[in-house]
């Protein structure tokens, strides 16, 4: 009678397990989903491996374990936050309930699929800021095509095999209900939040909530939180500063801005001021042309021939960095047309267009120029469309208005778009015409006609890749220069070509990165990584010569203006004159940054104390804090930035 007892009690508890399977089965598919992405990422969860995880879980459970067990290694918080996203559908029927555990599944792995791709090119988790760019995407397919592994499908395969139970369930309204279970709900909410809160407040005693403020990093808050954490938070500070807090800037902050501009910019070199007063202005912004490739040869064969014949009467600066962060060419754009710092995450462009900027073509404007901008691809893209108006653009030529003879990778190859940019710029002069290449995109598809160095001793397919756009770019360039020529515009212009961001090529521990570095320390690889060229050639080879000094894309707008003769006094530009005497403050929005004394490289936690610091003309090693005050600077570069764009003071500055 006691056996039958049991009996009656285990066939019950069966019966309640088994109503609760697809809940049990919908949590540890999103737990192992959740190492799956840190496994291709190479992040937290990857340290202990899932042996681990199941050693640390039963050491908890069964031999008297402590929480650090599960803590440390984010099973802890995964599994909370998990619980508190879902606990939700324990309250419905069962059948309301698959339906409800099967949506959550599709978009939970849409999530998760989406940071590892984005993680293995910006080495980042994708943000609310990013997603509002979700309209870029499409344009982006090659990209991430090359960035899909077959892992990834793990991802999607129970998402694809739960579309069959869906419509079975729909079909089949006969299929078992149950009153609903309230006391399993707000278990599962409670277990959760104790899960979620408890490493919370261990993160919070170690001074966790400056860093959550802060949100230096996406993996500075993964770190800690899990992925979970990690959108939670973010989506937490963006409805706080967007919606319950929108960025206002008060009264005393914008006359201190106003202070720091008028202490810290708009200083020039009498001697090099206005050397080309009242020559057009022709900008190149390349894509992904890194400096590594200037004057280099492969087995006796020179990458860029042309470029490296132009560098002789030309400025070159071979310290020069570019400081894009998740906007990449549009954060380009921005830093050099602007003298503003990008955002950290987003882009200013989509977010901020119908802000008021000073800009290099409102500036000219100003002093008689007509101004346009050259792009063969569409002009939404990067919602360039309205920043250019924003921007004072007068003519934005596009994709539909190029006729290309080839296409390569995006779109027209860079020789019809030089070819035919020449065409479309303005007869009446001066005029102030920019230029964004296109040919040389990630991941660097080439015809094979076009591949005519021999690269065999590279070995590195995306390197070889890379290097052979490289060449096919600077010989276009080469017909570029012929054709303003011809037009007489070359002796009648300044002319500028600098790289727009990094690569993505050099990979660590493999051949592309000793094809970059060789043997050299890890600070060679770091500077290495942001270093791209800048070219300013001027009538007649005026100031041609090689600048060591540090510079990056910031100081780009004051310099080409200075040279024009165009004072920038009243301008609100961050960036200082490159020609002006000394090294000036190279800040990578990314963190890292230089003054030509020191390079701080941040870590990807975002923490200071976690960086490394250098010393930028040894490469040695130094102390974390020889590095404080460069870090304490661009800080401060960052904010003030923000301050600018968040609040639309330029607005206001100039009623």
């Amino acid at each position: 009678m006691q056996f039958d007892s049991w009996l009656d009690k285990g066939k019950l508890i069966l019966e309640k397990v088994w109503y609760y399977t697809d809940y049990i089965i919908f949590v540890l598919l999103l737990m192992f989903k959740t190492y799956l992405l840190a496994d291709l990422t190479g992040t937290v969860f990857y340290k202990e491996g899932v042996g681990g995880y199941i050693k640390n879980l039963f050491a908890f459970l069964f031999d008297g374990g402590s929480f650090n067990a599960i803590r440390g290694g984010l099973l802890m918080i995964s599994l909370g936050y998990i619980l508190v996203l879902s606990f939700w559908t324990l309250f419905l029927t069962r059948r309301k309930r698959i339906y409800a555990l099967i949506i959550l599944n599709a978009i939970v792995s849409f999530v998760l699929f989406a940071d590892v791709v984005h993680y293995r090119y910006f080495e980042g988790f994708i943000s609310v800021a990013l997603l509002l760019q979700a309209g870029q995407v499409g344009n982006l397919t090659d990209s991430i095509i090359s960035l899909l592994r077959v892992k990834d499908l793990l991802f999607w395969i129970d998402v694809f095999l739960s579309i069959p139970l869906f419509i079975f369930i729909w079909r089949n309204k006969w299929f078992k209900e149950k009153k609903r279970a309230i006391i399993a709900g707000l278990l599962a909410f409670v277990v959760g939040w104790f899960c979620i809160m408890q490493p919370l407040h261990v993160f919070y005693q170690y001074g966790g909530k400056k860093i959550l403020e802060k949100m230096i990093a996406s993996e500075s808050i993964y770190k800690f939180t899990g992925i979970y954490g990690y959108h939670f938070f973010d989506m937490k500070r963006n409805f706080e500063d967007y919606v319950l807090n929108k960025k206002r800037v008060s009264k005393e902050r914008a006359e201190e801005i106003q202070q720091w501009f008028e202490v810290n910019t708009g200083k020039t070199n009498p001697d090099t001021f206005g050397v080309a007063e009242g020559k057009n202005l022709i900008v190149v912004q390349l894509e992904a042309i890194q400096d590594f490739v200037i004057n280099r040869e492969v087995d006796g064969q020179e990458i860029t021939p042309y470029l490296n014949e132009l560098i002789k009467d030309s400025a070159y600066f071979p310290n020069f960095y570019h400081q894009a962060a998740q906007g990449r060419t549009a954060d380009a754009d921005l830093l050099v047309n602007t003298s503003l710092y990008p955002l950290a995450t987003g882009s200013a462009f989509i977010r901020y267009s119908p802000n008021e900027y000073d800009s290099i073509s409102k500036t000219l404007k100003d002093e008689g120029y007509k101004a346009t901008a050259h792009h063969a691809f569409k002009g939404s893209f990067w919602n360039r469309n309205s920043m250019y108006s924003s921007l004072e653009y007068d003519e934005f030529y596009t994709k539909e208005d190029y006729k290309p003879e080839e296409s390569i990778g995006w779109g027209a190859s860079d020789l019809d778009f030089f070819r035919q940019s020449v065409t479309f710029m303005p007869e009446e002069e001066p005029f102030y015409s920019f230029l964004i290449s296109l040919t040389s995109h990630h991941p660097y598809p080439m015809p094979e006609k076009h591949k005519v160095l021999d690269l065999d001793s590279v070995e590195h397919d995306l390197m070889e890749n890379y290097l052979h756009s490289v060449h096919y770019v600077d010989q276009s360039i080469k017909v570029l220069v012929e054709d303003l020529k011809q037009k007489g515009l070359w002796d009648d212009s300044v002319i500028v070509f600098y790289g727009d961001h990094d690569a993505k090529v050099m990979e660590k521990g493999t051949n592309a990165e000793t094809f970059v570095t060789g043997d050299k320390n890890d600070f060679e690889y770091y500077k290495e990584y942001d270093q791209v060229p800048l070219i300013i050639h001027l009538p007649e080879g005026k100031l041609a010569g090689t600048y060591e000094k540090t510079g990056g894309q910031l100081h780009l707008a004051p310099t080409l203006l200075h040279l024009l003769g165009v004072d920038t006094k009243d301008e609100y530009f961050m960036g200082t004159d490159l020609f002006v005497e000394g090294n000036r403050l190279v800040a990578m929005r990314k963190g890292s940054a230089t003054n030509g004394e020191v390079w701080y490289q941040q870590a990807k936690d975002g923490i200071f104390s976690n960086g490394s610091c250098y010393d930028f003309k040894t490469g040695a090693p130094l102390a974390i804090n020889d590095c404080s005050q460069v870090h304490k600077e661009a800080q401060e570069h960052y904010r003030i930035s923000d301050d600018i764009i968040f609040g639309n003071l330029i607005e206001k500055f100039n009623d």
